[in-house]
């Protein structure tokens, strides 16, 4: 059984957020206050990002706004970690100067993004609106960011309820062990209406 990410391909039970449904949510916000060069920083060796940008487009297109490739930045998870990476980062954001609005694709990504800025003497929301998906930070509230909630506690819960079935069923295949969480949206104040 996988959790909070899967191989698309495979077909084995799953324990995931509505990661389509999360974007969304979350893009349709910074398209409602009136963003329409939004850029977005998205992991993809994983399909649970692919799947987050994908959200993104359709909400995109949903709204008639348009999705331009080069406003998307693709990275590998690991690389995301390395000490210079920042300045990929920033090089990227100074590449988009009609850009208002931020999509990060998970919390790491988001708090490299906001060290970016505060380098480079921006703020959130003055200069850019932001949105993270699976906050996974202490406080929400403090940091201000409109975002998604990561729901680790209540996916494994889940998760170890569907094992303990397989278990005892002596079965792997996906019969009815799949859960699809619904996104936990917080609202914070890191958009601005434009």
């Amino acid at each position: 059984i996988f959790y909070n990410n899967y191989y698309k391909a495979l077909n084995y039970p799953r324990v995931i957020v509505n990661d389509t449904q999360c974007a969304h949510q979350l893009v349709g916000k910074l398209i409602r206050a009136g963003h329409q060069n939004i850029a977005g920083i998205f992991v993809y060796d994983n399909y649970q990002s692919v799947e987050k940008f994908q959200g993104m487009a359709e909400t995109m297109r949903k709204f008639d706004v348009e999705l331009k490739d080069h406003y998307i930045k693709w990275c590998i998870s690991d690389e995301v970690l390395s000490p210079g990476y920042s300045r990929f980062i920033e090089k990227f954001l100074r590449g988009l100067p009609r850009c208002t609005a931020i999509v990060c694709c998970n919390y790491t990504i988001y708090r490299l993004v906001r060290q970016v800025l505060e380098k480079m003497g921006k703020h959130v929301p003055k200069d850019y609106s932001m949105v993270c998906f699976d906050y996974s930070g202490v406080d929400p509230d403090r940091e201000g960011i409109t975002c998604s909630v990561a729901r680790s506690y209540e996916m494994g819960c889940e998760l170890g309820r569907r094992l303990t079935r397989m278990i005892e069923n002596k079965d792997c295949d996906d019969k009815n062990y799949s859960y699809v969480m619904k996104p936990v949206i917080h609202e914070g104040t890191s958009i601005r209406e434009i």
